[in-house]
């Protein structure tokens, strides 16, 4: 409803204030009268005028654009607050066209603009019935839009070559062009992400690193049940999604295994055991595993690793870390009934969409216990967990967070907390991340402040040094 702020008639013409109406509702009601107007339109700073007469809009200016131009950028406006006024000096006559004409035409563009901004998604699956429950699963979010589903790998190379895309599902068994071949031709030649969903058999571990390998943004397996486990399914999927839709594609780069076993270069130092690292991965996180130098963090002290891969890829990852780098990998799955110990020489994995309890009553073992809520929101279930292994152990221990690529930001108030307990910070460049979001939020809030004041240590390198620096410190 138009929300009329003043209004004045005691002149010739319309005189007032009016706003919470769009461009063609106002011209419908001021055109009616052949009373000569000039009109105002007030938009966050920005500001431009309309000239009617005789009913039609004669003139129209901002201050880039005048005539048809600077007509269709005032339409195109949203929250305007019109000042209608009577109009005395003369004009240039600027617009030729109807303003019923142009206002469609602002419609019209207006609605492209809008299209644009949904998340275009390409559906690669073999499977037409799996194909169409994703397209509902995904469409449920009005923000998203299935622009495509391909059948396989040349379909979907037939759609990214007429359509926009801003990700893509995939599927990794197929005919004609299996996931990986298709997964290859859509990183070199669209640099588009990709987010595999597909069941992985037991067993498949090797086939899920070659998609992670060749540049898959993240894995999500493909639904087992329907009802309440359906819609949580769904919610994750679209999370997953939307955060991969961000990715920085062109960032990656391609891994390769080291020449020789890290475990022969490397031995534990026993004189050091009063530290703990703290190793946080999420969206495009899963190639940084093996850049990491893990047994220069192994070496001095214990090392608790988050990741935000579905529960079930977790054992996976951690399988791959132990094969290609050499170390021994102790996942915690959340179902065990009795505390655990982290271990002083393992990587201890942590599902961080789980809550976690933790247990420092033995003078060195430091026990971890599953809580009773088993699934929370990836940001919740990592701050809070953090949080919970710092109060615990920031007297004991000296304590310090690796931040691999993500797509959330740490919120303001975790934090402060970090800083208050003098956690250190160990941070790889930004332009190697494919989503940057995580190091850039602990950047934003603590690099332009005195690190001496707040209590705050930043380290900053590349992944060899970043382990060099802590096995240093």
């Amino acid at each position: 409803m138009a929300e009329e702020k003043r209004s004045d008639t005691t002149q010739k013409g319309l005189r007032g204030t009016i706003s919470n109406v769009s461009i063609s509702q106002l011209l419908q009601m001021v055109c009616v009268g052949q009373s000569p107007l000039m009109i105002r339109a007030l938009c966050e700073g920005k500001e431009g005028v309309f000239y009617i007469k005789d009913g039609q809009v004669l003139h129209a200016i901002t201050d880039q654009k005048t005539g048809e131009d600077a007509f269709l950028e005032i339409a195109l406006w949203d929250d305007v607050l019109f000042e209608i006024v009577p109009c005395v000096e003369d004009v240039p006559q600027t617009i030729l066209k109807p303003w019923e004409y142009l206002a469609l035409e602002a419609a019209r563009i207006k609605d492209e603009y809008e299209k644009e901004k949904l998340i275009h998604v390409l559906i690669v699956d073999d499977s037409s019935f799996f194909a169409r429950q994703l397209k509902r699963i995904i469409e449920e979010d009005p923000e998203f839009v299935v622009v495509g589903v391909a059948n396989n790998g040349e379909e979907a190379i037939g759609y990214m070559e007429d359509e926009i895309v801003d990700v893509v599902t995939l599927d990794a068994f197929m005919p004609v062009m299996p996931g990986d071949t298709t997964l290859k031709h859509l990183m070199i030649r669209y640099s588009v992400p990709v987010v595999v969903v597909s069941a992985f058999l037991e067993g498949s571990t090797d086939i899920l690193f070659d998609f992670m390998r060749l540049g898959a943004v993240d894995v999500c397996s493909k639904p087992q049940n329907r009802g309440e486990g359906l819609e949580q399914y769904g919610r994750t999927l679209r999370s997953i999604l939307k955060k991969a839709s961000k990715a920085k594609t062109d960032r990656f780069r391609r891994w390769k295994p080291e020449s020789e076993s890290s475990d022969e270069i490397f031995k534990f130092n026993e004189k050091y055991n009063k530290k703990l690292l703290i190793i946080v991965g999420a969206e495009g996180s899963h190639m940084d595993w093996f850049r990491l130098p893990l047994w220069d963090f192994l070496s001095v002290g214990y090392v608790v690793c988050f990741s935000s891969m579905d529960k079930e890829f977790i054992p996976a990852l951690a399988e791959l870390v132990s094969k290609y780098k050499g170390c021994n990998v102790k996942v915690f799955s959340g179902k065990e009934q009795e505390s655990i110990a982290l271990n002083r020489k393992v990587l201890n994995f942590l599902y961080a969409r789980s809550r976690w309890k933790f247990d420092v009553s033995g003078a060195e073992e430091y026990k971890v216990l599953p809580d009773v809520v088993s699934q929370v929101d990836w940001r919740e279930g990592v701050e809070t967990a953090i949080l919970d292994i710092v109060d615990l152990l920031h007297e004991r221990l000296d304590i310090g967070i690796l931040c691999l690529s993500g797509g959330d930001a740490f919120s303001d108030a975790w934090l402060d907390s970090m800083a208050e307990r003098k956690v250190k910070w160990l941070l790889p460049p930004e332009d190697v991340l494919l989503f940057p979001d995580m190091v850039e939020s602990v950047l934003k809030k603590f690099e332009h402040l005195n690190n001496d004041k707040c209590n705050v240590c930043i380290v900053r390198g590349e992944y060899t040094y970043l382990g060099s620096a802590w096995k240093e410190e």
